[in-house]
């Protein structure tokens, strides 16, 4: 990424680019970086070609590649989801790879792909002429910055924690984090402060963040909270079995974390082996404080059979949870030991 950013500010840019990973917000905006630079708007329609789908044909692609740009320096080509770099088009992948190495420094080529394999001859080929560019989703503070830096903007003010609070409860897709904050910034109205009871107030909690709500109630052996939690996910028409997934989730990981922290691991390194956020691990770890590592277990070995009494016909899968709910939010603590 430092790379790239660095050949759009030097407007020095490279024939070939492979874009690939799960940001797609970056991605887009990559991409249209590079149109940019390399083509001129007026000029665009007849110094842009673009190929879509395993289809794309080799010939067709060479023709665009070789054609000389038309009243502007550069040509872009864009080939989007070609399935040219994973095992399963030998000849084709071959032939590709074989054309980058020596394109015309008058077109810039962009791969944009869905999946790749970093073995494959085509990705180490253009890895050689130019750049494979992964695009992955910022880290926590990345994306509390970006959300304080939008709301500067907008001359709005929003504090780190706040912002940090704003990205841990909707997903982590940039493009949903930037609508979440123009609807918070518009929500904020003439108050020049973004607070947290905007951010509850204005924003859409993710299905995991209601997940994460609900377990936090039935921890906190607040019935009334979850079951009214519960019936908030059902009104935006989750399923009872995939809310019993998510509730085995939270427990999994509050005990991951709290078996972590009993070996002796700091904060630090159980945010490391466990993968999580720091937001949530500080969660999961006041979680986790209110049950036993036995509870924990007992409640995971519930979830996994009440999914089986739901698929099997035995129990209604509303019925299911609310079971859940009501036997460790209101006795928790009096369940047998089943481990």
């Amino acid at each position: 990424m430092k790379n790239l950013k660095t050949d759009l500010s030097k407007n020095a840019l490279k024939t070939v680019y492979l874009f690939y990973g799960e940001e797609r917000y970056l991605l887009n905006a990559y991409e249209k970086k590079i149109k940019d630079k390399a083509v001129d708007p007026a000029f665009e329609l007849m110094n842009t070609d673009k190929f879509d789908g395993k289809a794309v044909v080799f010939d067709d692609v060479k023709n665009a590649l070789e054609t000389s740009p038309f009243m502007s320096e550069k040509r872009l080509v864009v080939l989007r989801d070609t399935a040219l770099f994973k095992a399963g088009r030998k000849d084709q992948t071959e032939a590709f790879a074989g054309t980058v190495e020596h394109l015309p420094d008058t077109t810039v080529t962009v791969f944009v792909e869905s999946e790749v394999d970093k073995r494959n001859k085509l990705y180490k080929a253009v890895g050689k002429a130019g750049r494979c560019v992964e695009f992955k989703t910022p880290g926590e503070r990345e994306l509390a910055e970006w959300v304080c830096s939008l709301a500067s903007k907008a001359n709005k003010k929003i504090s780190y924690e706040d912002a940090l609070y704003m990205t841990n409860i909707v997903t982590k897709d940039m493009s949903v984090v930037e609508r979440e904050t123009a609807k918070l910034i518009d929500y904020a109205g003439q108050n020049d402060v973004i607070t947290r009871e905007f951010v509850d107030a204005a924003c859409v909690r993710s299905f995991e963040t209601r997940a994460f709500d609900l377990a936090d109630a039935i921890t906190a052996k607040d019935a009334n909270t979850a079951l009214e939690i519960f019936n908030n996910m059902l009104l935006v028409k989750m399923s009872p079995i995939m809310v019993i997934s998510m509730i085995a989730r939270q427990f999994r990981n509050a005990l991951a974390c709290r078996l972590l922290s009993d070996a002796g691991r700091d904060f630090a390194q159980i945010v490391a082996e466990t993968g999580q956020s720091d937001w949530i691990v500080r969660r999961n770890l006041e979680k986790s404080a209110r049950f036993s590592a036995t509870e924990m277990k007992n409640a995971l070995a519930d979830c996994l059979e009440a999914d089986l009494s739901v698929k099997t016909g035995k129990m209604d899968d509303k019925t299911a949870v609310e079971l859940i709910i009501i036997r460790y939010a209101l006795n928790a603590g009096l369940c047998p030991d089943k481990s």
